[in-house]
């Protein structure tokens, strides 16, 4: 019986793209079930105030500027485009953060494959997806991970 520290090249071949599925199915599976938290209201509210009065330049909430919960802009641009694709509910909400979060555990396992090899980039991709709260935050419309991903690909 091997494991996946002694298989063979041939074998840890599929260990990436195994981590890649399993990082996808865990952070996108079921990701409208429940309804948007306070603070997830709060930030998507933004995104809809963009849509509806077709300024992207100045975050509003309650239809006046707010420039000091308004940041980061591209999380609130990403949460307007989904909301206009699909409508302003939790999925397409939520659905910038799960894509970047997504995007986050792909970095680091091409970083640890290019730095170290498979067996490490496999253990990095599923110890990221599992860890508390990097999976809430990357199934949760807030910011932090938006900030995660540009500092991550940075």
């Amino acid at each position: 019986m091997t494991n996946i520290f002694s298989a063979t090249m041939e074998q840890k071949k599929y260990l990436l793209p195994f981590a890649a599925l399993i990082s996808f199915i865990v952070i996108f599976h079921r990701l409208s079930e429940t309804p948007l938290g306070s603070d997830e209201c709060f930030f998507s509210e933004f995104a809809k105030e963009m849509e509806k009065t077709g300024d992207y330049l100045t975050p509003q909430y309650g239809y006046k500027p707010d420039f000091h919960n308004g940041k980061p802009p591209v999380f609130y641009w990403l949460n307007a485009i989904g909301g206009k694709a699909v409508g302003f509910n939790a999925f397409a909400m939520r659905l910038p953060s799960a894509s970047l979060g997504f995007l986050c555990v792909l970095a680091a396992m091409i970083f640890a494959n290019r730095y170290f090899n498979r067996t490490t980039a496999f253990l990095a991709g599923i110890i990221l997806t599992f860890t508390q709260q990097y999976l809430f935050h990357a199934r949760s419309a807030l910011t932090d991970i938006t900030f995660t991903a540009f500092f991550t690909f940075a």
